[in-house]
């Protein structure tokens, strides 16, 4: 995003900062969970947020800004 100077380049990277300490934390409570279950429901809620929110949000504005470069 960077290289192609996308408008959505300072919120992508504060998405993946947030995506990495969403899998930190269920990593955690994972390994320290006695019944894993409810986690797995979260983790499963995180990514679909994921997917909903940040790819089909933010992910996407790079196809503009790749296509203005050409």
């Amino acid at each position: 995003m960077a290289r192609f100077r996308c408008p959505a380049y300072g919120k992508n990277k504060e998405d993946h900062a947030l995506f990495l300490n969403i899998l930190k934390f269920c990593k955690a409570e994972y390994e320290a969970a006695p019944e894993p279950k409810a986690m797995l429901g979260r983790l499963h809620e995180s990514m679909v947020w994921w997917i909903n929110h940040h790819i089909l949000t933010v992910d996407v504005q790079l196809k503009d800004s790749v296509a203005a470069s050409s």
